[in-house]
């Protein structure tokens, strides 16, 4: 017997790697599903803010381009809300191709339109400021109103399915 010598502790060895790597994935998929989890909860309190953020901003943007149209007043926006949730978060998922994960993503796409129109409305207000009076500042006058308008005049923020402005979280 003294292949028994051999085989007998090879066979321990190999169920012992085989069970090791069963649990080590078995575990490796429950906390992937907890982050999950966890990512969605917290993304969904930071839309409900962001949210509320962008529909001030919106009506900010009404007053602003009200203000630059009646009395040439053209202040700057400066955005206010925050990503840091979903910039921070959504690279330590294991599987960001979830569908709920990708409505996720699809829900913060307006987010970086519309600091690109903030940027612009900035750019359009200082130009408006420093304009001549006569035409010149009557045209940047013109794109700045159209600009603000730009920023206030559409809610484009994803909803789901049940009328949030977050994804629903599923229960499993």
């Amino acid at each position: 017997m003294v292949w028994a010598v051999f085989v007998i502790p090879a066979f321990f060895t190999f169920f012992g790697a085989a069970l090791g790597f069963v649990s080590s994935e078995i575990k490796d998929a429950l906390l992937a599903r907890r982050s999950k989890r966890a990512f969605l909860e917290a993304v969904a309190v930071e839309l409900a803010a962001l949210k509320k953020s962008l529909e001030q901003a919106a009506e900010h943007a009404k007053n602003f381009a009200v203000m630059a149209q009646a009395a040439g007043h053209a202040p700057q926006l400066v955005p206010r809300w925050g990503t840091r949730v979903f910039d921070t978060q959504l690279g330590k998922l294991r599987d960001v191709a979830d569908k709920l994960i990708l409505q996720t993503i699809d829900a913060y796409a307006p987010v970086g339109r519309i600091e690109q129109i903030a940027v612009m409305v900035n750019e359009n207000s200082r130009d408006f400021a420093t304009a001549e009076p006569g035409n010149e500042k009557a045209e940047a006058q013109k794109r700045l109103v159209s600009a603000a308008t730009g920023v206030g005049g559409r809610n484009r923020f994803s909803r789901s399915e049940d009328g949030c402005p977050h994804p629903q979280i599923s229960k499993n």
